[in-house]
């Protein structure tokens, strides 16, 4: 069956508009459908997705389709909650007809789609028409290797995630995250946990393997750790609070994804993919998640940055303190709350770039999205220029 959604409408800069998708298009069990939402434009956006239902909800940036690629290693975190709906996903659009997909999971599988086809093993491929999308949950997705002979959007994360074996408690929720292709992965990146009123909460961070035999280190206050993942797609897993924002290098590129998780139940956990430090940028305009009448949630921009950005760093018009950011090796963070809505952050420093994540809490809710990134291949990021993520095509 196809679904039929058409909306036209005009965008202002930075103000946010926000357009419903109508409850047909969600992915709900192991399917294979027309469900996915091309949007276009005649200027330069920038879009986000976001699971806006009570009690549950994340956020993510979405990436156009001139960014995208063919090689993708999925990311995911497995519920302590062992019942069938709280399971890893994940979803595969094809943007061109005819696209051949083959899933390379880390063990067999079985899976029993809702048209009646049905696989047993740890290959399975499928060709998919243009704009139909092949949406699989299983327990056992983490570090799934994705191969198309086209380019394609992928999109994981977990309908109902919890992890309670940090604090035991109950809190939980769904999170997602558009990943991006193997090819925009690197080797060093600087992770720094959001918190909670500046609480030590913590964050699951979890590190992926793109090719075999990566050496990683971990270097936080002042001492270093060293690990090895033997195989691509292979993962390691560290408990990060504020007090241990880690720098992660390897000696072949590797990919990053935060994990948020509660102390309380304030706030519900989210998933991050963090940006590599190469790819760090001069310049971004973001949004945060929308309040909804149900709940308001609390907004925070954490901005991790090199010593000469700290010199000079806007949030929209207000310059942020110096002497507000904290040391991580020789690159600094701040972590600082923002209002809803649409921001624009930035440094005039002559050679200093940044990144940042925003993320919001309350008591049943919570999200987190970058707020963008340099997209190169292979680690190639001139990071001095500013350039957008951003383009006038997005799927």
């Amino acid at each position: 069956m196809n679904l039929t959604f058409d909306r036209a409408l005009e965008v202002s800069r930075l103000n946010v508009t926000t357009v419903e998708v109508p409850d047909e298009f969600e992915l709900l069990g192991n399917e294979i459908a027309v469900k996915s939402v091309r949007i276009t434009s005649d200027r330069e956006i920038f879009v986000y997705a976001a699971n806006a239902r009570p009690y549950s909800g994340d956020m993510f940036l979405v990436y156009p389709t001139t960014r995208i690629g063919q090689n993708y290693i999925v990311a995911a975190m497995e519920s302590d909650i062992n019942v069938n709906v709280n399971v890893p996903f994940v979803a595969v659009a094809a943007v061109n007809n005819e696209t051949l997909v083959t899933f390379h999971f880390k063990s067999n599988v079985t899976i029993a789609f809702t048209n009646g086809q049905s696989f047993s093993g740890n290959v399975f491929s499928i060709e998919l028409y243009q704009y139909e999308v092949v949406h699989i949950k299983h327990f056992e997705l983490s570090g799934t290797i994705i191969i198309a002979d086209m380019d394609i959007v992928v999109v994981s994360g977990s309908t109902c995630f919890r992890d309670a074996s940090y604090y035991g408690i109950t809190t939980k929720d769904h999170v997602a995250e558009q990943l991006l292709p193997v090819k925009y992965m690197s080797k060093k990146y600087i992770v720094v946990p959001s918190s909670v009123n500046d609480t030590e909460s913590g964050e699951i961070v979890r590190i992926y393997s793109t090719e075999s035999e990566t050496n990683i280190i971990q270097e936080y206050n002042g001492s270093t750790n060293s690990y090895v993942l033997h195989e691509v797609g292979d993962s390691i897993d560290f408990f990060l609070t504020l007090s241990s924002a880690s720098i992660f290098t390897a000696d072949k590129d590797i990919s990053v994804v935060q994990f948020g998780v509660s102390s309380t139940h304030l706030g519900d956990p989210y998933m991050l993919l963090t940006t590599p430090f190469n790819a760090f940028m001069r310049s971004y305009e973001f949004l945060t998640f929308a309040n909804y009448n149900y709940e308001s949630i609390s907004h925070r921009l954490v901005l991790i940055a090199n010593n000469v950005a700290t010199e000079s760093t806007f949030l929209d018009i207000l310059q942020l303190n110096p002497m507000d950011w904290t040391s991580i090796g020789k690159n600094f963070f701040i972590n600082i709350p923002i209002s809803e809505g649409a921001h624009k952050v930035y440094t005039l420093a002559d050679g200093g770039f940044l990144w940042g994540f925003i993320y919001g809490r309350k008591t049943h809710s919570g999200y987190a999205s970058s707020i963008g990134r340099y997209l190169c291949e292979t680690g190639n990021c001139p990071v001095k220029y500013i350039v957008h993520a951003y383009s006038n095509k997005i799927f």
